[in-house]
């Protein structure tokens, strides 16, 4: 006979970990400052080029990420 594992609930930021993220509501990965969306768009672009998609497919990611 199999057993049926239930898997865990998910946990949040309110949940059993939120003493580790100091709870904040903010992330620890995250530390200092937002950056700008022009510097977002430089290190995606970076990002795809890494990815070495078709030309077609890469013009597609790169008109949707300019929206």
């Amino acid at each position: 006979m199999v057993e049926k594992k239930s898997s865990p609930p998910p946990l949040t930021a309110r949940g059993s970990n939120a003493s580790s993220f100091g709870g904040s509501g903010t992330s620890a990965r995250m530390p200092g400052k937002i950056p700008e969306e022009s510097e977002v768009l430089i290190a995606f672009e970076e990002v795809l080029k890494k990815m070495d998609l078709p030309p077609d497919k890469m013009r597609v990611l790169l008109c949707c990420s300019q929206i």
